[in-house]
């Protein structure tokens, strides 16, 4: 690597190089059906940046916690990250699938910490929250269903928007949720201060939300418009398929007719 460098010459050209080889050693190429190796210290990555969040709010801003809530982050957590170490072939196969799901979670993580730092979401994080997964979860899903004309690549995008999503939103959410309490004493997802909350409500207003509540809803009615996507554009190409030979034959006819032959 050193003799590499050593051969380049130019301040942008060494720039070039070293951003390069960054991106290949922590994004190496992989195959459609297993995620790139880089994917597992992105997973690890954002997985640390969730726990030292909760953690920073949880020492921080000492209150109640519900231990519920954090057993769910814990099982979320563990699960992100079997998913993409462990993860069988049947939740692989689509790397469409996957890397869209995974720009999905990346998008929806950058939009929620942009529209909150141009206080856009002064009527709380629900406004975002719900149309974003509903988006993630069921609209993008019917569309990967139609142009893959395959359900399980729907589940597949289902599956990695949830997981990124979650994973890349919940910091997000936890410390723009701090940054809104010192504001106006509100809560970061409707804006209300119900009396006896604290700061701490914050975590786990996101842990329901953005892991429960809004996905349990989202998550079946991405599967059902998946499955119909799939059924109607798989009828559609059966019914083309049959229809060709008919207008084929047809024209051939026609031809013959002209021809007299």
């Amino acid at each position: 690597m050193m003799a590499e460098l050593s051969s380049v010459t130019g301040s942008a050209a060494r720039w070039r190089f070293a951003a390069s080889s960054a991106r290949a050693a922590y994004l190496p190429p992989a195959d459609a059906r297993h995620p790139p190796a880089g994917y597992f210290g992105a997973a690890v990555t954002v997985t640390i940046g969730c726990v030292a969040a909760a953690a920073y709010l949880s020492v921080a801003y000492p209150g109640t916690v519900e231990v519920a809530f954090i057993a769910v982050l814990v099982v979320f957590l563990a699960a992100c990250v079997s998913l993409v170490v462990f993860a069988p072939p049947v939740l692989t196969s689509s790397a469409m699938a996957r890397n869209t799901g995974v720009c999905l979670g990346l998008g929806s993580s950058l939009g929620l910490l942009l529209l909150s730092r141009s206080n856009a979401l002064d009527a709380g994080a629900m406004t975002f929250i719900v149309p974003v997964q509903f988006l993630t979860l069921v609209i993008a899903p019917v569309i990967v269903a139609g142009i893959a004309r395959s359900l399980r690549a729907a589940v597949q995008v289902i599956i990695a928007s949830f997981v990124s999503g979650g994973v890349m939103m919940l910091p997000v959410y936890i410390l723009e949720s701090i940054r809104r309490y010192h504001t106006d004493r509100g809560l970061y997802l409707d804006g209300d201060a119900p009396i006896g909350t604290t700061i701490e409500t914050n975590l786990g207003d996101a842990i329901s939300w953005l892991l429960i509540i809004v996905p349990s809803l989202m998550i079946p009615l991405g599967i059902m418009g998946a499955a119909l996507a799939t059924v109607v554009v798989r009828a559609i190409e059966r019914a083309v398929r049959r229809t060709s030979p008919v207008v084929a034959a047809a024209g051939s006819g026609g031809i013959d007719k002209k021809t007299g032959s």
